[in-house]
């Protein structure tokens, strides 16, 4: 696509904000058609600013953005028993389809293989799964995810690095 170039770079405390946005808008507009307003609200709700001040600080998390505004974000998350995830993927529904998810999986993918993990897995929303899937991901199993007393429909893929 002519005239949009993006770059990928690590995040920092002062994304927090904007990062707040590009979780959000994909919870509230890509996944509206997968899951009712009860999940929809309460999965949103869990994206503040003080929690992705939090998911920065405690995680490796890479920005994909164009000139003009940020488009998407992943993070490595180093999960219980050494078990190594892909621990958020967004992207703003307005920059669905141009390689953001790829740039953000490929960016966590070389951080891992940088620290000697060979394998990933994540845990995907529906209208993730399909697009992970796409990028090399193996569905492992698909189950219902109980989070403060709402269900949601979720995916674990899993890759070789």
């Amino acid at each position: 696509m002519q005239g949009f170039d993006l770059t990928v770079r690590q995040s920092t405390a002062s994304d927090a904000r904007v990062l707040t946005e590009v979780a959000r808008r994909p919870i509230t507009i890509t996944a509206a058609p997968f899951y009712d307003q009860r999940q929809i609200k309460q999965w949103a709700g869990r994206f503040t600013e003080p929690a992705l001040t939090q998911i920065i600080n405690s995680r490796t998390v890479f920005v994909v953005g164009s000139s003009q505004r940020t488009c998407g974000f992943a993070s490595l998350l180093s999960a219980l028993a050494g078990q190594e995830e892909v621990g958020e993927l967004f992207v703003d529904p307005g920059f669905s389809g141009r390689g953001v998810a790829r740039l953000a999986l490929e960016a966590v993918e070389n951080e891992a293989r940088v620290r000697g993990i060979g394998r990933l897995r994540v845990d995907a929303s529906l209208p993730a799964a399909p697009v992970l899937e796409h990028l090399g991901y193996v569905v492992e199993e698909r189950y219902d995810r109980c989070v403060a007393s709402v269900d949601y429909r979720n995916t674990w893929l899993g890759k070789s690095l």
